[in-house]
């Protein structure tokens, strides 16, 4: 087995799912591998379907106290699992690499990111008090009465929280914290190819003194896994973050039970380029689908929608930069993109590449295939030219390095380039002329714009239309999201003391 530099004491706590307050090994395991290598770094417990509703039964058996635990401690037990990770991060950090592909070198600040969340959650919630409406008077059938009124934040209640494998501890700090915060219990289902590193959360969990029952987590290869969670009618609400067509049926599934939903799906972000950008900044920007976590996320900018005027020289700089660009273990501190996470998504994309060049588009970055690599799900940054709008590799999600340039003559055909798909997720604009630049992003239809940048704010809402999704995440959107407004109303008579 290659060496990994996972701490056995890491690998320790990976042992059991966290049903209720115990870690459960499980009937069976499967096997994680490392997709630099195709080597097995560790097991995973296979939940069975008693496994998944023992997991809903505890959460359910906990809602109501947690629920109506003071806003305080809950802040505290927020505050308290960040500080867990924390502590674990060194140790983390080459297993979150491992099992994800990600470079080591960003592995540390993506847990981070995900205790920047507990504490961003624990703050936030601090912050929350009931909207109090003023006394009015109001006619009735037996006279006038006064009224008054608050609205209150409630529990959902059972929340079921399904995430990709792409950042899967961001994606469960990002689905739990807000969850927990408002009162919620959460069954968490991180993906089949790297669940280690929830396994290991999960572990933290009940280390910190997470109340049984509060937050769970089941693991699976099984598709059925995730279909017998959300299936559940003691689940009130999904979280669910992965691809369009499994977010489709989710919704469909709900409707049974008028649950409410939270759906961050497919992506298929354009770049557009004013002739009067900063190409520098702009190339940069747009380097991200290569280098970022091997453009293995859902807001990637990988449509370029660039004026006439300065096409060739934007081709000319994402060229220079693809071409320094070095494939590579994601333990090499040399290299800028790691392994792709599985052999069938590696495939899906050198095949989406071959469809585009038969198809007419121009391959002006062409590395050798599989990235050069001797072995392992490696593929090498693609750029694309002479692309149309009908083309697949324009139309569909990619999930990976590769970036489609489209030309355009004026702001309207820009525009409509830009809103030509049945995504939208994140789109993005550069352009020196601010006033132009806000009236565009007024006009493109997605749940974010990011005008000369590619870097978005944890504060802003972050969510899609179309076929990217329902619902918005980050910040107070995210409380919002993860709770149900209550209106009380208390009607006295005059002279009576509300």
């Amino acid at each position: 087995m290659v060496e990994t530099g996972i701490h056995a004491d890491v690998l320790r706590l990976t042992t059991g799912m966290l049903i209720g307050d115990t870690l459960r090994l499980g009937t069976s395991t499967y096997p994680i591998t490392d997709p630099a290598t195709g080597e097995i770094i560790g097991e995973a417990p296979e939940a069975t379907p008693t496994d998944v509703a023992d997991a809903v039964a505890a959460a359910r058996a906990a809602q109501p106290a947690w629920g109506a635990t003071p806003i305080t401690e809950r802040a505290d037990l927020l505050r308290a699992i960040g500080r867990g990770l924390a502590a674990r991060r060194d140790d983390l950090a080459p297993l979150v690499a491992a099992e994800t592909g990600c470079l080591l070198s960003a592995a540390p600040g993506i847990i981070d990111r995900a205790v920047s969340r507990f504490e961003r959650f624990a703050a936030l919630i601090i912050e929350q008090q009931p909207i109090r409406h003023p006394v009015a008077a109001q006619t009735s059938p037996g006279g006038t009465l006064l009224t008054v009124g608050e609205t209150a934040a409630r529990p959902v209640g059972v929340v079921a929280a399904i995430a990709p494998f792409n950042f899967p501890m961001i994606g469960a700090a990002s689905k739990i914290a807000p969850a927990i915060a408002m009162g919620n219990t959460v069954v968490f289902k991180p993906a089949p190819q790297d669940p280690l590193q929830i396994l290991a959360f999960g572990a933290i969990c009940r280390e910190v003194g997470v109340p049984a029952g509060v937050i769970n987590i089941v693991t699976g290869s099984r598709v059925e896994v995730g279909q017998e969670l959300v299936a559940s009618p003691d689940v009130d609400m999904v979280s669910f973050t992965g691809s369009t067509k499994a977010g489709s049926e989710i919704y469909r599934q709900g409707a049974d039970h008028m649950r409410r939903h939270l759906l961050e799906l497919g992506g298929k972000g354009a770049l557009i380029v004013r002739a009067d950008a900063d190409l520098d900044a702009a190339a940069e920007a747009l380097s991200r689908v290569w280098r970022y976590y091997s453009g293995q996320w859902c807001a990637a900018p990988t449509r370029a929608i660039v004026h006439r005027d300065i096409h060739d020289a934007l081709v000319e700089r994402l060229e220079l930069i693809g071409r320094a660009l070095r494939v590579g273990d994601q333990r090499d501190p040399d290299a800028d993109l790691g392994p792709i996470i599985s052999e069938p998504q590696r495939d899906r994309i050198e095949a989406t590449v071959a469809r585009a060049i038969a198809d007419g588009a121009m391959e002006v970055l062409g590395h050798p295939a599989r990235g050069g690599m001797p072995h392992g799900y490696f593929v090498a940054p693609a750029l694309l030219t002479g692309c149309r709008p009908e083309m697949t590799v324009v139309q569909e999600e990619v999930f990976g390095p590769v970036l489609a340039v489209l030309p355009y003559s004026d702001d309207e055909e820009a525009i409509r380039l830009a809103n030509d798909s049945r995504y939208g997720l994140t789109n993005y604009l550069f352009s020196a002329d601010a006033t132009r630049a806000w009236e565009m992003a007024a006009q493109l239809r997605s749940g974010s714009v990011l005008i000369n940048t590619a870097t978005p704010r944890d504060d802003m809402p972050f969510g899609g239309v179309g076929m990217s999704g329902l619902g918005r995440d980050n910040g107070q959107f995210a409380l919002d999201a993860y709770s149900e407004p209550q209106g009380v109303l208390l009607a006295t008579t005059p002279g009576t003391t509300a």
